[in-house]
């Protein structure tokens, strides 16, 4: 796939008056074999307060950005010039990418292909899942915030600011993770499953005033060696 080089910076919102006969709120964008787009200090909220048609029927309703085998990257605007995959100094960002009062914030998955998917300096605040991602390798997820839990129609009983499942060779690092205190719901700030035998890394993160702060499922490890020292896989490090 060639590189999409176009550039988003609106707001989207969807509210009460979204109504179609029988369906629900879907998502506000849907990316199908994209590479390269970049969403550039953009707002995805919902404000709706009436329960939709059957939500459970939709896939992942109610979503910021739903992706399937794409690549992209949600950044803030940024005040100055930056290299390659520079993440913006905090001085200099302008506007920060916001997903707000969704049942999903991110929802990535893939079958195997190798687009890059960065998500850096946002905030992830009144949602059931921040960033929701399965079976998509090599994720960049740094300098975000999340306030974990929707404040009302919730769609599970344990809210979660990033869930990643069969991916490896993540960077989530220098994230932070709080409790929305208005949800009295348990709380959790990252879950990891199934992260298999390679030696990724969770790192300098902060998380605040949860239920679980970290929770590790699944196979997230190689075990077969007989030596302690030799064990190969996920790691947990400096984290507060």
């Amino acid at each position: 796939f060639s590189p999409n080089f176009s550039i988003f910076s609106p707001a989207f919102f969807v509210n009460d008056d979204f109504f179609v006969d029988q369906t629900s709120f879907y998502c506000h964008v849907y990316l199908n074999g994209i590479n390269g787009l970049i969403f550039n200090g953009c707002t995805f909220s919902s404000t709706m307060t009436i329960p939709q048609n059957d939500p459970f029927f939709v896939s992942f309703p109610k979503t910021g950005i739903r992706s399937f085998n794409s690549g992209f990257t949600v950044r803030p605007t940024c005040s100055s010039s930056l290299y390659l995959g520079e993440v913006c100094p905090e001085d200099n960002i302008t506007s920060s990418s916001t997903f707000s009062g969704l049942d999903y914030g991110i929802v990535a998955s893939s079958s195997g292909n190798l687009k890059k998917i960065e998500i850096n300096s946002t905030h992830f605040s009144n949602n059931d899942f921040g960033i929701y991602i399965n079976g998509v390798n090599n994720p960049k997820i740094v300098k975000n915030n999340f306030s974990v839990g929707k404040d009302i129609l919730n769609i599970t009983s344990r809210p979660v600011g990033i869930y990643l499942q069969n991916s490896t060779g993540f960077r989530i690092e220098d994230n932070e993770f709080f409790n929305n205190t208005t949800s009295t719901l348990d709380k959790i700030g990252l879950s990891i499953k199934n992260s298999r035998y390679d030696n990724n890394q969770v790192y300098n993160n902060v998380f605040k005033n949860l239920s679980i702060g970290q929770l590790f499922l699944g196979l997230n490890y190689n075990n077969s060696n007989v030596s302690n020292d030799d064990v190969e896989g996920l790691v947990s490090i400096c984290n507060r």
